[in-house]
């Protein structure tokens, strides 16, 4: 006859159900551990974890990432078991590249035909650009983050529309406004000749002036020592010159000073763009007195 302790029986029996469950768990948090990093495929512009907050982007046609369970991307050598991708996630692109156009410059003057045209992308993108005053696009690059190269522009005012275009045909588009001033004033005619009594007058050919100046007085330095007849300068108005095809600008002077003397005289002529001419310095006499008879 076999006699049997019934609390031992119990004790072996909970002992063997606690080891049993213990076994358990370790399986399926075993399997949990195996099964929380997966593949998931992307194609262009799709993001993960989601599009509002992207820690990975994919920016070819399609893309292979591992991720968590919550679709953080984390080390691929964490998914090197599976070699297929579970799923395709994240959110279709719907967002535009934004485009920063480092130059030109709204407003900037350039003395030079050859503009640089300076522009960056968060994102890839093409870039294009035409002038609005009906041009059509033309491409400056494709699918990149940054173009800088010069572009040959028409003298005058230019008004451009830029645009950057993703994979995803968001778009972006920016207006820039500058100035071409490439060809340099020329002043081709002054006067007075032989005397001067105050009056001057200039001719000269510029599509954007900016400034001119007369220029007159006594160029010697041994000779202005101790009197002050040195160069003198008069600014003129631009807006009270006569213009046809040209410009005829004048000026009247007190010379008083310089009566029976000789003096030089020049006028100095800028545009918009920096560019400075200035005319042949004149030498003549100053005459105020009145014949005798």
């Amino acid at each position: 006859m076999i006699i049997c302790n019934t609390k031992q029986i119990s004790k072996h029996t909970r002992n063997n159900g606690v080891l049993l469950f213990a076994f358990i768990l370790l399986i399926i948090l075993s399997i949990n551990s195996v099964s929380a990093y997966k593949w998931v495929c992307l194609t262009y512009g799709q993001s993960l974890p989601n599009a509002n907050s992207p820690r990975y982007t994919c920016w070819s046609d399609s893309c292979k990432a591992c991720v968590t369970d919550s679709n953080y991307p984390t080390n691929f050598n964490k998914c090197k078991d599976s070699q297929k991708c579970e799923s395709q996630v994240g959110e279709t692109d719907i967002t535009p590249p934004i485009l920063t156009i480092n130059s030109p410059i709204n407003e900037q003057v350039f003395n030079s035909r050859m503009v640089l045209i300076s522009l960056l992308s968060n994102e890839p993108a093409s870039f294009y650009y035409k002038n609005n005053k009906g041009g059509s696009w033309k491409r400056l690059a494709s699918l990149t983050t940054s173009f800088s190269r010069g572009i040959s522009f028409k003298d005058g005012f230019n008004n451009i529309t830029i645009k950057a275009v993703d994979r995803s045909n968001n778009y972006m588009e920016k207006i820039v406004s500058f100035y071409v001033d490439s060809k340099k004033p020329k002043i081709t005619k002054t006067s007075p000749k032989g005397f001067a009594n105050g009056a001057f007058s200039v001719e000269f050919k510029e599509d954007n002036p900016k400034n001119l100046v007369l220029y007159y007085g006594i160029n010697d330095l041994t000779y202005n020592v101790n009197q002050n007849f040195g160069i003198r300068t008069y600014n003129l108005n631009l807006s009270e010159c006569d213009y046809n095809k040209k410009y005829i600008c004048y000026a009247q002077v007190n010379l008083s000073d310089f009566d029976g003397k000789k003096i030089v005289y020049w006028f100095k002529l800028e545009d918009i763009a920096g560019n400075i001419h200035e005319s042949k310095q004149i030498s003549l006499k100053v005459d105020f007195t009145n014949p005798k008879y």
